[in-house]
């Protein structure tokens, strides 16, 4: 799915929406399937460029409607044990196509 992502429009083919034009689909998305009984809703967001827009969805699902949302990776992570990328000194922040992303895809 798209997101929010202009820093990327160089790129061809590149889709980038507003943040607000992303909160409001999710949102709208969320009422519907409210409507037809569902409370419970994960969100998984893959890209940190939109954590924050993913966090207001699940907030404003929280608030203003009578279902549960919740953010997968904020709510697994005090669960999950934080490992060193193989192959990276302690401490050293993996990027985008670096060892764990380029891993993960191969």
């Amino acid at each position: 799915l798209p997101g929010n992502s202009p820093y990327h429009m160089a790129f061809p083919g590149t889709i980038s929406l507003k943040a607000e034009t992303i909160q409001a689909v999710y949102f709208e998305a969320a009422q519907s399937l409210i409507h037809h009984g569902f409370r419970r809703f994960i969100f998984l967001n893959a890209h940190g460029g939109n954590a924050a827009t993913t966090r207001f969805i699940v907030d404003r699902i929280n608030q203003e409607t009578p279902a549960i949302a919740v953010e997968m990776t904020e709510a697994a992570a005090p669960y999950m044990r934080r490992q060193p990328t193989p192959g990276l000194p302690p401490g050293q922040f993996d990027r985008h196509a670096g060892f764990g992303e380029t891993s993960s895809s191969l």
